[in-house]
């Protein structure tokens, strides 16, 4: 497995996609650990983007509050 640049983190972005391919190739030959391993970083991914939609929610509910309070 690959490693992030920076990190000593396995999960890649390469590492991603070639499972990705492989599985809409029908080539999934994954083993339960690698599968395990693929459903940890994709749930990972999706609570960062979690936390950086509600990070720009709040900057803009932020934002407007402040023009709010300025008229």
């Amino acid at each position: 497995m690959t490693e992030r640049e920076g990190t000593n983190e396995p999960g890649g972005a390469d590492e991603i996609a070639a499972a990705h391919d492989a599985l809409l190739a029908g080539r999934a030959d994954l083993s339960e650990t690698d599968a395990l391993h693929l459903q940890s970083i994709m749930d990972r991914r999706s609570k960062a983007f979690e936390t950086l939609s509600d990070t720009m929610k709040k900057t803009s509910e932020t934002q407007q509050d402040i023009i709010d309070n300025l008229k």
